[in-house]
């Protein structure tokens, strides 16, 4: 099985890469894990929930990182949306993973709200001077 995963991981790289040049291109990033979930439930369900609970466990160490953050938060989403409550409530320490993303979700957002912040006054400062 972990030969398996590392096949489909590396081959959807290599099929994908040109697309995964800009991390933010949040359609690529759908398009890569829709075919990589279509991959895996070809060949097995169980195989394909295994290695979506294994994404969201690396999702956790990227969301710690703020040059990773964007692409934890979107297959965080992604595994939100593709799964009813019900399926993830069934999933191993599901509580706990989400648990997990509090903190750093947490300090991003906030991050994120200083930077729109100071964009709004540098502009604001741009149309005085200009």
């Amino acid at each position: 099985q972990e030969l398996l995963t590392q096949d489909l991981v590396k081959e959807d790289f290599e099929d994908n890469h040109q697309n995964m040049k800009y991390p933010t291109q949040a359609a690529n990033l759908l398009s890569i894990l829709d075919g990589f979930v279509n991959k895996c439930h070809s060949e097995g369900a169980e195989d394909s929930l295994s290695l979506c609970q294994r994404l969201l466990s690396y999702a956790i160490n990227w969301n710690t990182r703020t040059r990773t953050s964007m692409i934890s938060q979107f297959v965080l989403n992604w595994i939100l949306t593709r799964w009813t409550p019900e399926e993830l409530l069934e999933w191993p320490n599901f509580s706990h993973v989400l648990q997990s993303f509090i903190p750093y979700t947490t300090r991003h957002y906030e991050r994120i709200c200083r930077l729109e912040e100071q964009l709004a006054i540098l502009n604001y400062i741009a149309e005085l001077t200009g």
